[in-house]
């Protein structure tokens, strides 16, 4: 059933008018927004930051690295510990219109680097992120909010730790 899903999206890109790019080309966006961890362990939102490098193909697809980085503040916990995280990951990126807003989805796999106060040491996990957002491109600028939900393949310190993030993103997006 995914496969059919992936499918569909696809030729809905290619077929939607101005849905292939003219040409390749790449970006770069500074990110800001805020999350928090899901499931188990519970945190208070906070800011979460970093970057994201993309390259954009001859169509709708692309690939983007994502750096971010996050502190939270456990809550119901009586004491202020903190869960910091660090991560890099990829995405394959599908944008629905080459128009002057660009609607997207994305998914792909990442690397997770968590540590803090909240841990007695630190633990690296792989993480499954996906996500959509909107973009708007004033060229070569582009301004975009976009959300993500990171699925934990491991648990951290035996609770289940996956993330949300709701960030805006400005940048440049050549050509």
């Amino acid at each position: 059933m995914s496969r059919f899903i992936v499918t569909v999206v696809a030729a809905v890109a290619l077929l939607a008018p101005g849905g292939a790019r003219a040409q390749a080309g790449f970006s770069l966006q500074g990110q800001v927004g805020g999350g928090e961890t899901a499931r188990d362990l519970k945190t208070s939102a906070n800011w979460v930051y970093g970057a994201i490098g993309g390259l954009h193909f001859a169509g709708p697809l692309g690939l983007e690295l994502d750096y971010q980085h996050a502190e939270n503040d456990l809550s119901g916990t009586g004491s202020l510990g903190t869960l910091k995280q660090d991560g890099l990951l990829g995405h394959l990126r599908i944008d629905f219109t080459r128009m002057t807003i660009v609607p997207f989805a994305y998914a792909g796999v990442g690397w997770v680097h968590y540590h803090g106060s909240a841990l007695s040491s630190s633990v690296d996990r792989a993480v499954v992120p996906a996500g959509a957002g909107l973009e708007f491109h004033a060229s070569p600028l582009v301004f975009g909010v976009r959300g993500e939900y990171q699925w934990n393949t491991q648990t951290v310190a035996g609770k289940h730790v996956d993330y949300w993030k709701a960030v805006g993103t400005v940048g440049l997006r050549l050509p």
